[in-house]
């Protein structure tokens, strides 16, 4: 057996559980030697670990989810494949993607997160490509841009005030998100 393929079967085991039928020796091992009642406890404490660090780092979605409604979205992105694909520029870039691609969340919710993965990645890197289907990415002067044709244009005053029930109009308009040294913008064009 490969102590390297344990140690990844017993790491997803923490976040993701273990398969009902296993489909290698390693797996089979992990499986066996693992006390089910203990593993779903650390699950559980991981799962609000990485729920609390997500929910704290994030600048938009966790001013409309509190803690306790992004768990549940937490948790299907600890069971997906997503978890350990790491296809954007950050963890909550990463969490993003699967927010938007996997969920039954609401088109402001969703719309929200995109623009949060974003913001996300802008910040950590300028280099590095977009992970985003159908988002430009483009330099001018000290510049970084990325915008995306978004399904409506949002307030984020409505979106973030007391008026929980806003929904903006439907029209297809630009995002785009502006890094300017350590700042970033969001603005909606041709809304």
């Amino acid at each position: 057996m490969d102590a390297k393929k344990i140690q990844q079967v017993y790491l997803r085991a923490m976040y993701s559980g273990t398969p009902d039928v296993p489909a290698s020796a390693e797996e089979a091992f992990v499986v066996s030697h693992l006390s089910h009642d203990r593993l779903q406890v650390e699950r559980a404490a991981r799962v609000r670990n990485l729920r609390t660090v997500l929910h704290d780092d994030m600048r938009l979605l966790n001013r409309k989810l509190s803690k306790a409604e992004l768990l549940p979205y937490v948790q299907d992105y600890a069971k997906s494949e997503g978890f350990w694909m790491h296809r954007g520029r950050t963890l909550i870039e990463d969490f993003s993607l699967f927010f938007v691609e996997c969920t039954a969340a609401s088109p402001v919710l969703k719309l929200l997160a995109r623009i949060e993965g974003v913001y996300s990645g802008l910040s950590v890197s300028i280099e590095a490509d977009t992970p985003w289907n159908a988002h430009l990415k483009w330099c001018e002067g000290s510049e970084t841009l990325e915008s995306f044709v978004a399904p409506f244009s949002l307030s984020f005053d409505k979106v973030f005030g007391e008026q929980s029930d806003y929904q903006p109009a439907q029209q297809d308009v630009n995002c785009v998100i502006r890094r300017s040294g350590q700042n970033i913008h969001v603005k909606f064009h041709g809304a």
